[in-house]
């Protein structure tokens, strides 16, 4: 699995994006959630750290997604969607990770899910390619 180093104003973050479970975006800072339960802050925003995820070979990566504004998942953790409760959890079978997120990226979301496993065609849950 890919590590990627990313340098900070004081320090040198290396991921692990297999163990990562998810980014949070928090202003102009994104929180990185580990499963284990490990976080950290780097100091740049949500959309940064997607361009660095992207720069990252397919075949190298997990499957990363993004998720409304505020996140971008680990697929390989998604649990459960829960639209009515805006939720979406992620789990690696030991620890769960819940989240709070908009209806309608949930529900964007859970189609981009149902398309991309029942083998019909799949558009970002975003609405971009």
């Amino acid at each position: 699995m890919e590590k990627i180093c990313i340098n900070g104003r004081d320090a040198l973050f290396v991921l692990d994006l297999a163990k990562v479970a998810c980014f949070k975006a928090d202003t102009d800072y994104t929180t990185v959630y580990y499963m284990s339960g490990l976080t950290t802050t780097l100091s740049m925003g949500l959309n940064k750290v997607e361009s660095i995820i992207a720069a990252v070979p397919k075949s190298r990566t997990c499957d990363y997604v993004r998720v409304g504004r505020s996140y971008i998942i680990n697929q390989a953790f998604l649990y459960q969607i829960q639209v009515l409760r805006q939720k979406l959890i992620l789990s690696d079978g030991h620890k769960l990770i819940t989240l709070p997120v908009t209806k309608e990226a949930l529900k964007r979301y859970k189609q981009y899910i149902y398309e991309k496993h029942a083998g019909g065609s799949s558009t970002n849950p975003e609405g971009s390619s």
